[in-house]
């Protein structure tokens, strides 16, 4: 809350943001314990006429979520993660590791998988941590979308390469889809992503984009088609060449 009203009350008035974006698990609280919190945050977006998305922990039916909360124009929604990670979000086979993991303390989270496909903002189409490495789901959730959002927390990946990784597989999906993306990392590595643009820093002006391409549209089938298309047509060649090399290659009769 402190944060936002930081930024607002610093920011020129012509400059003021219509777009705040906070990464994965900014708010550390689960939504539902916290309503004196969450409504401070909605009081201020719906002063300055502000649309928030940050990441949060959503309770729904006695499930946990890593989700992203967004409040626009009067209405607060929240998108829960479908993709966790192992051992980070939840326990793989859980029954069976359970007593191994209780006899050396090995902290053992618990959150839920969405199973529904959801996106509240006509704009953007929001993923959470590393769904953007999902190729498919990402060209099905922002097809009808003018950008994309990624809200990710890569801090356990501490000096690795993983984050700039992560950064590449978003850019990745940028040049997929033609369309802008907004990478928010609690690391620090935020960027904002536009087909040919360098890449922007904290405040920008982002151009939303309509339409898909063919790889979004038609998947990654006829690109697959053509890759075997080319590899048989480079074997038949090699083969048609082989007489004509042994032909070449035949001793002269004397």
């Amino acid at each position: 809350t402190h944060a936002l009203a930081d930024l607002i009350i610093k920011t020129p008035l012509n400059q003021k943001p219509r777009l705040v974006i906070w990464p994965e698990g900014a708010l550390p609280w689960i939504a539902e314990s916290a309503p004196e919190q969450i409504n401070n945050l909605i009081h201020w977006a719906q002063q300055h006429d502000i649309t928030l998305v940050s990441g949060i922990f959503h309770a729904q039916a006695k499930k946990r979520y890593n989700s992203a909360l967004i409040y626009d124009q009067g209405h607060l929604e929240f998108i829960n993660k479908h993709f966790l990670v192992p051992f980070g979000e939840y326990i793989p086979l859980r029954t069976l590791l359970k007593p191994l993991l209780t006899a050396f303390s090995v902290p053992m989270s618990a959150l839920n998988a969405s199973k529904t496909l959801y996106q509240p903002l006509k704009q953007f189409a929001i993923f959470l941590c590393y769904e953007i490495a999902y190729p498919n789901w990402v060209w099905r959730n922002s097809e009808h979308h003018g950008s994309m959002i990624v809200l990710t927390d890569d801090n356990w990946f501490e000096s690795t390469i993983s984050i700039r990784e992560h950064l590449n597989i978003t850019q990745m999906r940028m040049l997929e889809t033609q369309k802008p993306a907004v990478f928010v990392n609690d690391s620090g590595m935020s960027q904002i992503l536009s087909p040919g643009q360098p890449p922007a820093h904290l405040q920008h002006t982002l151009t939303l984009r309509t339409g898909s391409t063919p790889i979004v549209r038609w998947g990654i089938g006829p690109s697959l088609g053509l890759a075997w298309l080319f590899m048989l047509g480079a074997a038949f060649k090699q083969r048609s060449l082989n007489p004509i090399r042994k032909k070449n290659n035949a001793p002269a009769l004397t």
